[in-house]
């Protein structure tokens, strides 16, 4: 079950119409030899499983805990914060709110979960072979059901 809600939180992200329109690759675990033509880019990685939140005779409910990274390379740093779409431009804070907008339009990742929760954004700026990027991390706890028996 948690590895369908895993492809599913992928292909959510990688199908999004705003998302798709600029974001070069969706990738499934951390990279850390990515190239700067490969940016922007996301990364997703499963951190936790099976957090209980709720224990019945017949079913739990369970929080799978994904670790949300995202990457794009400063290329003006007048736009590297907020971006001017008229240019070209992604601003860190445009595509963490394009993500966030997509999973809470999607929270229930095709009628498969009951919830996707949202941590507090952690903002980076890191280099990249000699060249200036932006990162940013967002952990993600995603709460589904599963039946005692499986």
């Amino acid at each position: 079950m948690a590895g369908t809600i895993y492809d599913q939180l992928v292909d959510t992200l990688k199908n999004n119409p705003t998302l798709s329109g600029y974001v070069k690759q969706v990738f499934k675990g951390m990279r850390y030899n990515i190239e700067p033509d490969s940016m922007p880019c996301i990364m997703l990685d499963v951190s936790g499983n099976f957090v209980t939140e709720l224990d019945t005779n017949d079913f739990k409910r369970i929080y799978l805990k994904v670790e949300l990274a995202a990457f794009v390379s400063i290329q003006d740093p007048e736009y590297a914060i907020v971006g001017d779409n008229t240019k070209g431009h992604i601003g860190m804070l445009d595509f963490e709110n394009d993500i966030r907008a997509c999973l809470q339009a999607s929270y229930s990742l095709g009628n498969r979960v009951y919830d996707i929760k949202m941590d507090e954004t952690d903002f980076r700026e890191i280099e990249f072979k000699g060249i200036m990027s932006r990162a940013f991390h967002i952990p993600l706890r995603i709460l589904y059901s599963q039946l005692n028996s499986v």
